[in-house]
């Protein structure tokens, strides 16, 4: 449930308050670089912040600025959700980084507003980066939940090779 400060910032083009996007991309293969790459934790965290134009600090964690757009699901949809992510500027580091995964990286996006950085007012969580593919400039991206549609509800199947006593 997302605040009114928050739908009226949105909504408002000359409003005073300003919603800020905080992505925070997770993977094991990212505790590697730290120090090496901008934004990049000792707990193979990346935190990046849209909407600003210097980093950004929420709740004690402090956000590399970096311009990067997302495309929200359509509200309805039968299907999983998936969201998109374009990032750019980016620099040859952080397509390596990407290209690196050798799994799906789990995504966390977050929307706050300037004034109020440590109040949360809309979050995805347990997304996956299931499919990237980048340029020398850009990054794009699609977000998902897993889908567990194709995935047996029990773990065992009765049939008469597997348990001939019912049958």
């Amino acid at each position: 449930m997302t605040s009114t400060a928050l739908r009226d910032a949105i909504a408002d083009r000359e409003s005073a308050e300003l919603p800020v996007y905080l992505l925070t991309i997770q993977h094991p293969d990212l505790t590697g670089l730290f120090g090496q790459v901008e934004g990049v934790t000792l707990d193979g965290k990346m935190l990046l912040a849209s909407g600003v134009t210097s980093n950004f600090v929420s709740r004690g964690q402090t956000f590399i600025a970096f311009g990067f757009e997302i495309d929200l699901p359509e509200q309805g949809r039968a299907q999983t959700p998936v969201l998109g992510l374009r990032v750019d500027n980016v620099d040859q580091r952080m397509t390596a980084v990407l290209r690196s995964l050798t799994s799906p990286a789990t995504v966390l996006l977050e929307e706050v507003l300037f004034s109020s950085p440590d109040v949360v007012e809309r979050a995805f969580v347990n997304l996956e980066l299931v499919q990237s593919t980048g340029t020398r400039e850009t990054i794009e991206a699609r977000l998902s939940h897993r889908d567990y549609s194709d995935v047996p509800l029990v773990s065992k199947i009765n049939s008469p090779a597997t348990t001939p006593g019912i049958y």
